[in-house]
């Protein structure tokens, strides 16, 4: 063998090196297959060339000299298509002009047209056809290089990185070095020296820089995978030189096949032995790779293998976020995961080893083109990949905006059953390199490994939500309320303080669900929970108690206070939710711990019965249940009657609500107006508290008159309105055995006695009308009058009090009729402030 060969050997040893390289960093992608061919085919070229050439296999020179033509044409196939995967995921149409000199020349040889004949100067070489190797060789391949040459040329001129530009660069110089190697067969000198094997190992070494400067190999992956098998080697040989010296010098043993059987087996059981130093030695030389990471390496894999047991998210984002940047010593690292139906894919998680408020935080659009490509490919996607993916949209302008700006350079997707469930994302580096493919492989791994856990802790959450969640207001349930309300009480027991609770109830809402239907209550309620959320501090609960009722938990708040809060909600609700002829108010019911109750249950029936006080008084207004019991604290006595009595009072007007929807609302409107109507008229505080229970109820004996009949929009028989105006009697009747009512008991019974004697049921006349009753009368008129009837439109204020006029010493009592007109001209809102005290108190 000649000092020519020295060449082709050493290409072979850099194939090899390349070849191995390139098995370590497994899986492949299209170009990495593409390469490894091109190696193989490399490979087989050097080895029959160098046959060939030698002084060896002297007979055989004409099949040695085919085989190797045939073999440098197949290169050719391999690596035309490998360059094609440089030019941006464009297709080459031209690329079947590979397969012509190689169908060419394997047709020639068995033609025996190819070699020509085979001569020897400093080495054997072969004698062609020139015209054969020129078109049917020499003219395809210098059309791909051209092409190839041509593309690649124009993708350097737009490079997006260096990294990129100098990856092109050489790729070209590469495909001029082919084609120079390739030229130098056309002169006999060209053909005796090695220089087409020159130009391979330089080629290699071309493509050796670019693949690794890519990062599709990792040299130092290799490194590490190769100082452990190498000392191992080392190892054994170290060992075993020293015994067949011994066995050979004392035992004069023979290399026969006994000796070379037990030489094997020997050497099997040395690597038996030895094993185990492969893992002391993988520890240590990762430790030497990685000294500052390797035990947060450690702890990221375990991790990894438990995550499934994590249900919690908080946790399991916050230690996926710190542990990732620990290990792989990135400044920063975020999680970000779908919210709001995936809606946005915002950052929920980052890791805490920088300053929280320099890191700036990102979401990706889940129908954006970053996005889009983590979905297709389900792969991680690198800092350099994305200009790639440029559509020119103001969507990719922002997101790569903020991509810039918090210095990202890693996307790696979290997939779950083939579905994208969120992101990690890996900043660079806090010692400014890059990452290596140990790292990026460890990236890999881990998001595999852990999609599913975050998907089950994620799942866990929404299940934990639901199950304290309001389906439609999206707001904490009843049963939440429950556990929070005497987690509270606990809590402020063992450390002092006062917190208050606010039941709030839509008034009208009867109304005007039942007018605007089903869907537009739903819609009101919504639109009701977020002003409630807007409206509270970051420590406030706030539940839907049932219904229309909500409940506010303000920890840390005293009464006064939380009246404040209350009143400020009820404004935002008039000023936002007043839409329509019905315009939806809110009532209040402030209690506080521990002053109103020192248990759940007061607690509640404290706020519930402020909140019926606002209601008796018209409603729109909040109430603290402390002014309520002001004069009667130790017997929890409200206004003259017991808590009991309200519950009975709201139990029948609910009952009332629903038989009659027109009853719905009316009631309160009605007794709005006669508390003002009756201050105007000089009622004491005790007669006004008694005319509002008795406008509350002045309709409940509608309770026992039929559906059909209420709701009729005909005029009535004679027999149809005897049963209609006998539902003051039966009020009376309902609420005979009710403790506390029995002054109302004449105002309901004769409200709808006339001022001329024609009225029922005991045709009084004039001031015989007890005076509650009289202004009842007035009150009811004119809300019946301005609200819409199953047979007519509602009127106007003006054209109601016109008609009041009217009925001035027929129906209605002249003096109160004169009294009411600037009532019932003047702005509602101001009406019942005028009718109000500081607290919610006439």
């Amino acid at each position: 063998m000649n000092i020519y060969l020295a060449i082709p050997v050493l290409a072979f040893a850099i194939y090899i090196m390349l070849f191995i390289i390139m098995y370590v960093n497994r899986p492949w992608t299209t170009r990495h297959w593409l390469f490894a061919l091109f190696l193989v085919g490399a490979m087989a070229w050097i080895i029959s060339s160098t046959m060939f050439r030698s002084q060896y296999f002297p007979l055989h020179k004409v099949i040695l000299a085919q085989v190797t033509f045939c073999l440098y044409l197949f290169m050719l196939i391999p690596f035309s298509y490998f360059i094609t995967t440089f030019y941006r995921n464009q297709r080459d149409n031209w690329l079947f002009l590979a397969y012509i000199p190689l169908v060419a020349g394997i047709v020639l040889s068995i033609l025996g047209y190819l070699p020509e004949g085979i001569s020897r100067g400093i080495s054997y070489y072969t004698e062609y056809n020139l015209l054969y190797m020129g078109v049917l060789v020499a003219l395809p391949f210098m059309v791909l290089a051209g092409r190839a040459i041509h593309k690649l040329s124009h993708r350097l001129r737009t490079a997006e990185t260096p990294l990129v530009h100098n990856q092109l660069f050489y790729l070209i110089v590469a495909i001029v070095i082919f084609i120079a190697s390739a030229a130098s067969n056309l002169s006999v000198l060209g053909r005796q020296l090695p220089i087409s094997h020159l130009g391979n190992l330089l080629i290699a070494i071309i493509l050796t820089y670019s693949i690794v400067k890519h990062q599709l190999v990792d040299m130092k992956l290799f490194l590490r995978h190769g100082l452990v098998y190498l000392t191992l080697i080392v190892t054994v040989v170290v060992v075993l030189i020293p015994l067949f010296y011994l066995a050979i010098k004392f035992y004069e043993m023979n290399l026969d096949i006994s000796a070379l059987t037990l030489s094997v087996v020997g050497a099997a059981i040395i690597v038996i032995v030895f094993l185990p130093l492969r893992n002391i030695l993988e520890v240590k030389i990762e430790k030497l790779f990685y000294p500052e990471t390797y035990d947060y390496r450690q702890m990221l894999l375990d991790f990894s293998r438990k995550a499934g047991s994590i249900l919690e998210i908080d946790q399991l984002g916050s230690e996926v976020t710190n542990l990732v940047a620990a290990a792989l010593n990135a400044k920063r690292v975020y999680l970000l995961l779908f919210e709001g139906n995936k809606n946005d894919l915002v950052t929920q998680f980052v890791s805490m080893e920088s300053n929280l408020e320099t890191i700036p935080s990102f979401s990706l659009d889940p129908h954006g083109p970053i996005i889009e490509r983590l979905n297709l490919g389900k792969r991680l996607l690198f800092r350099e990949e994305l200009n790639d993916l440029h559509d020119g949209s103001d969507t990719w302008e922002k997101e790569i905006a903020s991509i810039e700006s918090a210095e990202i350079e890693m996307l790696a997707p979290l997939v779950s059953r083939d579905s994208l469930i969120g992101i990690l994302v890996l900043s660079r580096k806090v010692n400014g390199m890059t990452y290596d493919m140990g790292e990026i492989d460890i990236i890999g791994f881990f998001t595999s490994e852990i999609a599913t856990a975050v998907r089950n802790a994620q799942l866990h959450a929404e299940i934990a939500v639901q199950a304290v969640t309001d389906d439609l207001t999206r707001l904490f349930n009843r049963r939440h309320f429950n556990r929070r309300i005497n987690e509270e009480i606990s809590r402020h027991n063992r450390y002092g303080g006062v917190f208050s609770l606010i039941i709030c109830d839509m008034d009208l809402f009867k109304a005007y669900n039942d007018t605007y239907g089903h869907k537009a209550g739903d819609k009101l309620l919504q639109d009701f929970a977020r002003i409630l959320v807007k409206s509270i501090r970051s420590v406030d609960l706030v539940f839907r108690y049932g219904g229309d009722e909500f409940v506010l938990l303000l920890p840390q708040t005293g009464p006064e206070e939380a009246y404040l809060i209350g009143e400020r909600i009820r404004q935002l609700v008039v000023d936002t939710l007043q839409t329509g002829e019905i315009k939806p108010s809110l009532s209040l019911g402030v209690a506080s711990f521990p002053e109103d109750g020192a248990f759940a249950d007061d607690l509640v029936k404290a706020a519930d019965a402020a909140l019926y006080h606002c209601k008796q008084m018209g409603g729109n207004r909040t109430c603290l249940y402390s002014h309520l019991t002001a004069s009667s604290p130790d017997d929890k006595v409200i206004e003259g009657r017991s808590i009991g009595a309200f519950t009975t009072v709201r139990t029948l007007i609910a009952a009332l609500n629903a038989r009659d929807n027109y009853s719905s609302g009316h009631s309160q409107q009605v007794a709005m107006y006669s508390v003002a109507l009756g201050k105007a008229a000089g009622l004491s505080q005790e007669e006004l508290n008694v005319l509002r229970t008795a406008a509350l109820l002045h309709d409940v004996g509608k309770i026992g008159i039929p559906d059909d009949l209420l709701n009729k929009k005909e005029n009535l028989t004679p027999e149809e309105t005897k049963i209609l105006h006998s539902h003051s009697s039966i009020g009376v009747a309902i609420i005979k055995y009710v403790p506390g009512l029995a002054s109302c008991r004449p105002l309901i019974l004769h409200h709808h006695e006339r001022y001329d004697g024609q009225g029922y049921p005991q045709q009084l006349k004039g001031t015989e009308i007890p005076l509650g009753a009289r202004i009842i009368a007035v009150a009811d008129t004119f809300a019946a009058m301005i609200s819409v009837r199953p047979y007519r439109n509602a009127l106007s204020h003006e054209q109601a009090v016109k008609e009041l006029i009217q009925c001035k010493g027929a129906s209605l009592d002249p003096a109160l009729v004169d009294l009411f007109i600037p009532i019932a001209l003047s702005d509602p809102e101001e009406q019942m402030t005028a009718t109000t005290g500081q607290h919610g108190e006439i």
